[in-house]
């Protein structure tokens, strides 16, 4: 029987609250579940459903090979759902009836060595409530659903730590726990176990060339990436986390990063041509760049707004109701490893604290337009959602880097910067 490698710190339990059934980004039916619910005549079945189509074609085809997805009411929920927020396939026909990819939401499946790691959604409200009862107390119920995945992403191997630097499984293996244990610490703010990650995995591209090196010169390694990580843990991590707490905001920040995640945002909402696209990466490099002139929202669909006003709202990432929300969710992330070490363990890591900077700051916009001047924990949970939804773990934004090599290089190099991420985490002082 297949281990299941299951987190007991996040929960999850159906709340019926129908918000999944109300989503805005694309939800493929397979052919196999879409034929044989087409078949059905939902008109004689009690209480019967309105006459009318109840999938429509997609733009495109999904990853997963799907060609079509659910069609919608007019107030953007599934034709399936009910005023009572249930499903009408699962009332008439019973749970096995829905379609795999209804079943499977919010659970995402990586296949390690080890076993299936099993993560869960943020984009799921019970999820980022935290309603519900722990995954481990539910094994058989995940593994009826991994069954019948085609979904379960598969690690390469060997892995990649940096560039051309290859790890194994077993070298990963204690990365991942000393990451996990940073964003746990309980001597360390959230922003600086985020810098001290950062910090950990240098070290970690340092000790394991000179760990290769020797291995190519025939000698034995004085220092490995293995015994370098098990000297930082019986030290709790305190000097990465002591060189992590001197990081200071740059002096001259740029919200440049945020550029391109903003034209992907926009990209994914409304799939503006191949000129618009460019045209619009441009815009937003330019105004971004700068840290002022306006922009269209493609966050909250307000009207547009000027960027100077949304740097102007407070983020405090220590905030009682807001620091433990945020540990649970990145630490996750990290378990999940749907970004790290699936797209490289550097890259993963970088990339997520890009996805933390843009995190903040679609919270800090949200609160903007709900009238505040400083972020609360409502719009936190937005943004994670958001972040969710179009960036991690229901679109391919990580693939970009698998598009062109120059692609690959440009986010290197951003990452390599150390002013990227230390603007990416910290915020500036205020008085």
């Amino acid at each position: 029987m297949t281990r299941l490698l299951l987190p007991d710190d996040v929960v999850f339990t159906c709340q019926q609250s129908g918000a999944c059934c109300r989503n805005d980004w694309l939800i493929g039916v397979d052919d196999a579940a879409r034929a044989r619910l087409e078949a059905v005549d939902w008109t004689r079945l009690p209480p019967p459903l309105p006459p009318g189509p109840k999938f429509r074609p997609l733009p495109f085809t999904l990853a997963g090979g799907e060609r079509a997805t659910f069609a919608r009411q007019s107030d953007g929920a599934c034709v399936f759902l009910e005023p009572d927020a249930r499903c009408g396939i699962h009332t008439r026909l019973g749970a096995p009836a829905k379609p795999q990819v209804c079943r499977e939401f919010p659970y995402s499946f990586v296949e390690t060595p080890d076993g299936v790691a099993v993560g869960v959604s943020f984009a799921c409200t019970a999820v980022r409530a935290h309603q519900g009862r722990t995954l481990p107390a539910q094994e058989a119920e995940v593994r009826a659903v991994l069954a019948g995945s085609t979904r379960v992403r598969r690690l390469p191997d060997p892995l990649v730590l940096y560039s051309s630097v290859d790890i194994t499984w077993a070298q990963y293996r204690p990365i991942e726990a000393a990451l996990l244990a940073l964003l746990a610490h309980d001597e360390c703010t959230l922003p600086t176990a985020l810098l001290a990650g950062s910090v950990l995995i240098s070290l970690c591209v340092g000790l394991s060339q000179v760990e290769a090196k020797a291995r190519r010169e025939g000698r034995a390694p004085t220092e490995t990436l293995v015994g370098g990580l098990a000297q930082l843990e019986a030290d709790r991590y305190r000097k990465v986390i002591a060189i992590a707490a001197q990081a200071r905001y740059p002096s001259r920040p740029r919200l440049t990063p945020l550029a391109p995640l903003y034209t992907w945002l926009e990209f994914s909402r409304r799939r503006p041509s191949r000129l618009g696209l460019v045209l619009a990466l441009y815009r937003n490099v330019l105004r971004f760049r700068r840290g002022r002139g306006h922009l269209p929202d493609w966050i909250t669909g307000g009207p547009p707004f000027d960027l100077a006003d949304v740097q102007a709202v407070r983020f405090d990432a220590g905030a009682p109701d807001i620091e433990p929300f945020l540990r649970e969710y990145w630490r996750h992330v990290v378990f999940r490893k749907t970004l790290t070490p699936l797209h490289g363990v550097f890259r993963g890591y970088q990339t997520m604290l890009a996805l933390y900077a843009f995190t903040k700051w679609a919270a800090k916009l949200t609160a903007r337009r709900r009238g505040r001047t400083a972020v609360a924990a409502a719009d936190v949970r937005d943004a994670v959602r958001l972040i969710e939804q179009r960036f991690v773990l229901h679109a391919r934004f990580a693939d970009v880097f698998t598009l062109s090599p120059v692609l690959t290089v440009m986010a290197d190099r951003l990452f390599q910067d150390p002013a990227f991420v230390r603007g990416a985490v910290l915020e500036p002082e205020r008085p």
